[in-house]
């Protein structure tokens, strides 16, 4: 009579330890569950940050406002923007600075405004479309009320 080697003990994972042999199978639908919230949550936040960020523009000085500046911030909506400028001079009172949007040649008024004193504004801007179309912008000097298309000195632009 044959007599058989006394059986090895094998080696037991902690896996295994804690939660028995068929463990992983009973775990794998709920392992799959937790990875799918984890990477949708992944999306939500990434795409809730890029929606917070805020674009600005800045516009440049010509000659006729070597002094003067100009910011367009864009709301995370693309559509809402204020353009806040300072270093421009003060004008007569029959005329104002008028901002210009710019798409395929096509200018758009976007606002009209006085300065203050010191040669600053903040104002809305009134745009058509999202301003990320625009592919320009400019301030002019304009008729108190503005006029339909730039007829003065442009003050600041951008892309043009």
């Amino acid at each position: 009579q044959r007599i058989a080697p006394a059986p090895q003990p094998t080696a037991v994972s902690w896996w295994e330890r804690l939660f028995g042999r068929s463990a992983p199978a009973r775990w794998q639908p709920v392992l799959a569950l937790a990875a799918l919230v984890l990477l949708l949550s992944v999306v939500v936040i990434w795409q809730l940050a890029g929606r917070d960020a805020n674009s600005q523009i800045t516009l440049s000085p010509t000659d006729a406002a070597p002094a003067a500046s100009g910011l367009i911030n864009i709301a995370a909506d693309g559509r809402t923007a204020t353009l806040a400028v300072t270093g421009l001079p003060e004008l007569p009172a029959d005329q104002q600075y008028q901002l210009w949007l710019i798409v395929d040649g096509q200018r758009q008024s976007g606002a009209i405004f006085s300065v203050d004193e010191g040669g600053g504004a903040t104002v809305p801007i009134d745009a058509a479309r999202p301003l990320a179309e625009y592919g320009a912008f400019g301030i002019t000097v304009e008729p108190a009320g503005g006029s339909p298309g730039p007829t003065g000195a442009r003050v600041l632009g951008y892309g043009l």
